[in-house]
């Protein structure tokens, strides 16, 4: 059975807190095979980003495959004023009224592969709006 969870000094001489995925040591695993390390010097970093318009439904779009299904960062542009609304599917307020416009601070509901990604509850939001998203590589691969 694998030492799932090393929290000290693993046999490379490394000090820290290390965790793997099912099947693998964390006390001989590189660093490139564990699921978290607090040796990393980076938690994830973007591996795609891109935009997808509403004005129709777009589907399913491709972008270069993982061995994993990604996290995603996924939030509303308004192209006509040039705001960008990030909130993770959390409401922060109902009905608010910002420059005119008056939407309810809902992040987009998006669902992703290890190679694509679609909106989920499509709705047309109106001509130039669009959904900005970004599609995170985590240093172990999980």
């Amino acid at each position: 059975m694998a030492n799932r969870v090393v929290l000290g000094k693993r046999n490379n001489g490394d000090y820290g807190l290390f965790i793997s995925p099912p099947g693998v040591d964390a006390t001989t695993a590189s660093d490139g095979d564990l699921a978290f390390s607090t040796t990393w010097t980076q938690a994830a970093s973007i591996h795609a980003e891109g935009l997808i318009s509403l004005d129709s439904n777009p589907g399913w779009v491709s972008f270069p495959a993982l061995p994993y299904t990604p996290h995603v960062i996924a939030g509303w542009y308004d192209s006509n004023s040039g705001y960008y609304y990030y909130s993770q599917n959390e409401v922060f307020g109902t009905g608010g009224s910002w420059g005119g416009q008056t939407f309810n601070f809902i992040g987009p509901k998006v669902e992703a592969t290890n190679s694509q990604i679609r909106v989920n509850q499509w709705t047309n939001k109106g001509t130039g709006w669009y959904i900005k998203y970004y599609i995170l590589r985590m240093p172990g691969g999980v």
